[in-house]
């Protein structure tokens, strides 16, 4: 992929500008072909690893890379989001007005210097996307290595 893109510049800035094209749209049809591969890995960890759960109220993050956080929980919460307006599951919090999840993130012990990054980019994303009505307390998300979030009912 990159190796196409130095191929387009150098084509680009000696003014092949044909080539320059050709070798820009290879590299994007790689990246579009890695992303594809690394969202289906990452799923496929997913399956792999929650298999046990019940994928409507909790998910395991477990081993996935920090990067991989915000694919995986895009992936969960539009899940849950279909199911419940396809009437699959029923919102299981504030009177059908929300919908409780628990996010394991693990305590950091594989981790540089044993940080638990997965936890802080859940967080990171939950406040970006305004899903976040309640959070956890910092005492549960510690000794259950969790985060218990709800997301807003679908209408």
């Amino acid at each position: 992929m990159i190796f196409h893109y130095n191929l387009a510049t150098k084509a680009f800035n000696s003014g092949d500008k044909k080539a320059a094209k050709r070798e820009a749209e290879e590299g994007a049809r790689y990246k579009h072909l890695y992303l594809s591969e690394k969202r289906e890995a990452v799923n496929k960890t997913l399956r792999l690893k929650n298999k046990d759960l019940n994928l409507n109220e909790k998910i395991d993050l477990h081993g996935l890379h920090k990067n991989e956080v915000r694919a995986a929980l895009d992936f969960f919460i539009s899940s849950i989001k279909r199911k419940i307006k396809a009437g699959e599951i029923v919102p299981n919090s504030g009177l059908g007005k929300g919908h409780n999840v628990k996010v394991i993130t693990g305590k950091g012990n594989n981790s540089k210097n044993s940080i638990p990054v997965i936890k802080e980019e859940v967080q990171a994303y939950f406040d970006s996307t305004e899903l976040l009505t309640r959070r956890a307390k910092e005492e549960d998300i510690s000794s259950s290595a969790s985060c218990k979030l709800r997301t807003p009912s679908i209408t």
